[in-house]
Formats: structure tokens, C-alpha cells, sequence
């Protein structure tokens, strides 16, 4: 079974844009492996069919791509970080995506499946009894995932951000690592779809911010984030909106005054 064409052509823009992308990363210093990337982009490049996540099959009418472990590094503590002493630390982010062919005059959701997961891990020296050291790992983690239209009682947005997640739960098998930290899966707060290009902007706007200022002066950066906006946020936002009338006229609110990312 072959690609469709529309497809083929999809995977090859989208492979050009990530390889931009984390060229583009690279150059800022604070990732200095690129391979998950390029791995990427490299199957959105080869002849195989992209298996739907959802259903193990090969589909020749599906784009997608999973970027593992991509691993940025912090050259200061962002601020307000507790507890103290925190060193080492590392943003982990992974990125699973796909997609149908694109149809840019329709409002549509424009994923079939999508899952963004951002951990912080570091190390911490603490005393324990005895004066003695331990060095223990620290985690913090959030995820963003596309509803899968499960039974639960809460609602489910078909976007949401979540805290904590198995990347927490797994820190340790009983309740001595959580301290006086409570953890919870809700509330699940609603939030745009993203892909690789704009999770990666995610999390340099906000963890990573003098290096995304100096990155949003570059035409180029701007200009592949602008059209994951199209893709993701324009939509998303286009379909809340239509739950009411409203003129565009009349509207005296800054957006970027709401979502900053939209340079």
C-alpha cells in the first residue's frame, strides 16, 4: 500500500520544518542533541507508512511523528523554584502527533491523536538521620493530551492539561517522596492542541524565556511557529467563538495580552 500523494507531501513539509526547527534549537546552546528531532523528521522522510497509535495499522492517508526524550538544559534555576537546593536540573519533553490530510478551509480538529508530555527532573541533597547525605531525585510533570472519549464522571475537555501523571507516580511506590506535596488528575484544563513546533515554543516561552525572546526576533523561527498557530490555535479558537455572535470590530482586547506566543 502506498502513500497518498497529499500525504507524501504533508510528511515532506512537516520534515523540512522540524529539521529547521532543531537546527534552530541546536544553535541556542541549551540542547545539544538533536537526534530526537531528526529522528523524526527522518521517518516523515523514508517510504513507510505511519502506523495509527489508535488502531496498530499502517495508513497510508496518516502524517505523523513521536520526538523521545528531547532533553533541554537549564543554565539557572528558573525562579521561585521550591525546594531549594535543586541542582542539575533538565526539562525532558516528548511528542506524539498525527493527522489526516489538511484541509485549510474547513474548521476542524486537526489531530486523530496527540500527546505532549513535559518533565523536570533534578537532583537534591537532603540530611537524614544521622547527619548524613542522600542525593534524591526531584520530578515535576505535565501533560497535555487529546480525549479519547472515555466514561469518566469529570469533564473531559478535548484538549487538556493535566499535573503529576505516572511520570510522578512512578517517583517512588510509596508516600514518603511526596512530602507535604499533593497530587491530584484533576482539574483537566483546557488548552489548544499543539505539535512539535509549538510544544517546543511552549516550553521555551515559558521555562526558557531570554532565550525565547532572542528567538522570536528570528524571522525564521517566527515564521514556522506562525503556521503551527494556523494549524492548531486559529481553529481551536475559531470553533470556542462560534458559540457566539460577535464582531471583530468591537473587540478592544489584546491577544497577546491572553496568549503571549501569538507574536
Amino acid at each position: 500500500m502506498s502513500i497518498s500523494k497529499a500525504i507524501k507531501a504533508e510528511r515532506k513539509n512537516i520534515a523540512s520544518q522540524l529539521t529547521r526547527l532543531g537546527n534552530i534549537l541546536f544553535n541556542t546552546g541549551i540542547c545539544d542533541n538533536i537526534t530526537p528531532i531528526t529522528d523524526a523528521a527522518s521517518l516523515l522522510n523514508s517510504k513507510a507508512l505511519i502506523v495509527n497509535p489508535l488502531t496498530n495499522i499502517g495508513d497510508r492517508d496518516l502524517w505523523g511523528y513521536e520526538i523521545n526524550n528531547l532533553a533541554l538544559k537549564f543554565r539557572h534555576n528558573p525562579r521561585h523554584l521550591m525546594p531549594k537546593g535543586v541542582y542539575d536540573l533538565t526539562l525532558q519533553l516528548n511528542v506524539s502527533v498525527y493527522g489526516k490530510e489538511i484541509d485549510r478551509t474547513r474548521v476542524n480538529d486537526p489531530f486523530v491523536y496527540m500527546g505532549v508530555s513535559i518533565v523536570l527532573l533534578g537532583n537534591r541533597a537532603i540530611e537524614i538521620d544521622g547527619g548524613e547525605v542522600e542525593i534524591v531525585d526531584v520530578v515535576s510533570s505535565f501533560h497535555l493530551d487529546r480525549d479519547k472519549e472515555s466514561d469518566s464522571e469529570e469533564p473531559h475537555p478535548s484538549y487538556h492539561f493535566q499535573f503529576g501523571g505516572r511520570n510522578m507516580r512512578e517517583l517512588k511506590k510509596n508516600d514518603e517522596a511526596y512530602g507535604q506535596l499533593m497530587v491530584l488528575d484533576i482539574p483537566r484544563i483546557n488548552h489548544y492542541p499543539m505539535e512539535g513546533i509549538l510544544a517546543i515554543d511552549f516550553v521555551l516561552s515559558n521555562f526558557f524565556h531570554k532565550t525565547w525572546r532572542k528567538l522570536i526576533e528570528d524571522g525564521e523561527y517566527l515564521n514556522l511557529v506562525a503556521e503551527k498557530q494556523d494549524l492548531c490555535i486559529k481553529p481551536y479558537f475559531h470553533a470556542l467563538a462560534n458559540k457566539w455572535s460577535f464582531d471583530k470590530n468591537i473587540i478592544d482586547w489584546d491577544f497577546t495580552t491572553i496568549l503571549p506566543q501569538l507574536q
